[in-house]
């Protein structure tokens, strides 16, 4: 439990860090971004970060992907698998199956569980 905390601290800090810089940045950019005449270092400089928002965006897009493959991809991909051995015949992934159905059945009537839509 102990890393898992030192973990979650690093990332808040982290993230932190990052919207923070973001949000000095994004000024800026909007500012040059709206001028009608800009010089050319000032053009020069609206292009560089345009590109660099470009990846930021890009690398964000990927670890949402990552994030989401993980948190949600692979327990539903386990979940598949189960059912596929319960359908096959095997007494112990029928019984987990079960034990999850319930454990839903009950969040749902509880209103305990989450909708994503």
């Amino acid at each position: 439990m102990k890393r898992f905390e030192e973990h979650k601290d690093a990332l808040n800090k982290e993230i932190q860090q990052f919207t923070s810089t973001l949000a000095a940045l994004l000024p800026r950019y909007k500012m040059l971004l709206e001028q009608d005449e800009l010089a050319a270092d000032e053009l020069r400089e609206l292009g560089d970060i345009e590109h660099y928002l470009i990846e930021i965006y890009a690398q964000l897009n990927v670890l949402k992907e990552k994030l989401e493959k993980e948190l949600f991809g692979n327990p539903l991909d386990t979940l598949l698998k189960l059912k596929q051995k319960a359908v096959e015949g095997d007494a112990h992934s029928a019984q987990k199956l079960e034990k999850l159905r319930q454990l839903f059945q009950d969040s749902r009537q509880s209103n305990s569980w989450i909708n994503w839509n």
